[in-house]
């Protein structure tokens, strides 16, 4: 019945707004801002009334904000995008707006650095930072998280170089509160193994083709794996919807 479409003409551009229109009687939307920053606001706003937490990530290292997807969804926190040495003061605005009182920095310091974080605290709020020593690591650390807080025993492995994947996987994770993590691609690491062990996985969901989650992956791990993925990333998309809402009545 709806179809959202989230970011500016220069992400999606009208003619294909126009088209989704002539091949559907749905209400197309369009949720965008001046840039991605004001964007994450828009959506926050469209969403939020209230939110005691807030999860902040950088918008220039999409990777953090892909996985964390699942940890705020449990927490009911919006994800707002902030430039790593300045908090934009309409993210700051929305962070007051929302009336929260706490915020979880998603990434290291080369992602959000340390004076966004001393502003946050300046302006009264606590801050606490989820991050590892890199991309991986951190995505793991976000996986302990939800596993706290989630008993499904499923686990979602994606590319963490590749961010269209990763994009799409989000509405599969927040489904059934599954936690990501990022992967080089190859193999599966020994901290990815040491997850799945130590949280009783037993079940790894591989999203992406070979070129993107190489097929020896599924025989690196001791517990039933399973793969969606279409021919490329736009049926690989279409994949994840379909098993995810398969009576869906709105699209973003």
């Amino acid at each position: 019945k709806r179809i959202y479409i989230i970011g500016g003409k220069a992400s999606v551009s009208p003619k294909v707004e126009n088209e989704l229109k002539s091949y559907t009687k749905a209400d197309v939307n369009r949720v965008s801002g001046y840039d991605r920053y004001e964007t994450s606001v828009e959506i926050s706003k469209a969403y939020f009334k209230k939110a005691d937490k807030v999860v902040l990530a950088s918008g220039m290292n999409d990777a953090d904000a892909l996985v964390a997807a699942s940890y705020a969804d449990l927490s009911k926190s919006p994800i707002l995008l902030t430039k790593i040495k300045d908090l934009p003061s309409k993210t700051l605005s929305e962070i007051e707006r929302l009336n929260a009182s706490e915020v979880v920095i998603v990434g290291g310091k080369a992602s959000v650095s340390s004076s966004v974080e001393k502003k946050l605290k300046e302006k009264g709020l606590a801050v606490s930072r989820v991050s590892g020593s890199d991309r991986y690591a951190t995505s793991i650390d976000l996986a302990k998280k939800v596993v706290k807080n989630s008993s499904c025993g499923k686990l979602v492995l994606i590319n963490g170089r590749k961010n269209a994947d990763a994009l799409t996987v989000s509405s599969l994770a927040t489904s059934e509160s599954l936690p990501v993590v990022m992967t080089d691609g190859n193999n599966v690491s020994k901290s990815v193994k040491k997850f799945v062990k130590d949280n009783d996985i037993n079940e790894v969901i591989i999203v992406g083709g070979n070129s993107s989650m190489n097929a020896r992956m599924m025989k690196q791990l001791d517990v039933k794996t399973r793969r969606i993925a279409g021919k490329d990333r736009f049926e690989t998309a279409i994949k994840i919807a379909d098993e995810v809402y398969p009576y869906l009545e709105k699209v973003i």
